[in-house]
């Protein structure tokens, strides 16, 4: 790939992509907090909601690359150098799979602390959060990731849908798609009708699981993967659906529906095909792209399902 773009503020020289992406974040914690102002929070407590969620989702997201990374704690011997590679922000990078989590977390402990009813506080965020999630894969490139296999078709070799590299090759820019697909999953998150404290925060973690994971497939970068074959978004994102259909059932049957003995037969299904065409890519002789193609479709009948319960789930309990 291109030289990453660096920029030298006196003795201290950061990448174009962490500058823009902590702008984009300063951006995004402005809105959430004029959203939380809005739902009676005061501006202090609604700030540190957004340092805590922002700064322990980098940790954890961090720290997470760098237990599967964990050639970076040795010297070119084989020896442990301790943990100075961790905070050598020069170096490594940071998975979605541990920022997630860590955002979830950092912002319940500051909901807990205020007295603040977690789930509608986190309703408020998610399309501001969606939205910066965007725009940091729309400037990946920068950051020398983002990109997939090879373009062949001159029609599609233009920026920013593909990434030149080096030597002229174009390649697909994955981390474009995967933003453009969050942005139209921040438009339907903002869109809906979801009364019930919690919805936009599982209509959000539906679409984000069930947008990224064939796109992730795709990439070809310093993409992480764990037992060799497995992409370590991928599963993330299988777990984040799995999570968020549970607590779309528990709330279906709160509020009357019935148990869904078919929607977990259907979302077993759904998740034993996803590995079954992951597989099917590195070992079968079919066309990737109807492989694709029919992965594509059991995620938009798995997103479906699911938002149609939640959604039916609202009038239930209205």
């Amino acid at each position: 790939m291109s030289e990453i773009p660096v920029i030298s503020i006196g003795e201290t020289r950061v990448t174009l992509f962490a500058l823009l992406a902590g702008l984009f974040f300063l951006a995004a914690a402005a809105a959430v907090t004029v959203r939380l102002r809005r739902r009676e929070w005061k501006t202090g407590p609604a700030v540190l909601f957004c340092l805590a969620a922002g700064l322990l989702g980098h940790a954890l997201g961090r720290g997470l690359f760098f237990v599967i990374r964990s050639e970076y704690f040795l010297d070119p011997m084989g020896q442990f150098v301790g943990l100075a590679p961790l905070f050598d922000f020069n170096l490594g990078g940071v998975t979605v799979v541990g920022v997630i989590p860590g955002v979830f977390l950092g912002g319940w402990i500051v909901c807990r602390a205020f007295g603040k009813n977690a789930a509608e506080t986190f309703d408020a965020a998610m399309v501001p959060g969606l939205l910066l999630f965007a725009a940091i894969l729309f400037i990946e490139p920068l950051s020398g990731q983002g990109y997939g296999p090879m373009m062949t078709r001159p029609a599609f070799c233009w920026s920013p849908l593909g990434i030149q590299n080096g030597w002229g090759d174009w390649l697909l820019s994955v981390s474009f798609v995967e933003g453009v697909l969050l942005l139209i999953a921040a438009g339907i998150t903002a869109g809906l009708r979801l009364p019930l404290p919690g919805s936009r925060t599982l209509c959000a973690a539906v679409l984000l699981s069930c947008m990224m994971i064939i796109p992730e497939s795709l990439r070809e970068d310093d993409v992480l993967r764990i037992f060799i074959f497995a992409r370590v978004t991928q599963l993330g994102c299988c777990v984040l659906l799995v999570v968020s259909a549970a607590l779309i059932w528990y709330r279906s049957i709160r509020s009357g529906m019935g148990k869904g003995v078919l929607f977990w037969g259907v979302l077993v299904l759904a998740v034993a095909l996803l590995i079954t065409g992951e597989f099917a890519l590195d070992k079968a002789e079919w066309p990737d792209g109807w492989i694709y193609l029919g992965m594509a479709l059991i995620l938009a009948v798995t997103a479906g399902m699911l938002l149609n319960r939640l959604i039916r789930s609202q009038r239930g309990n209205a």
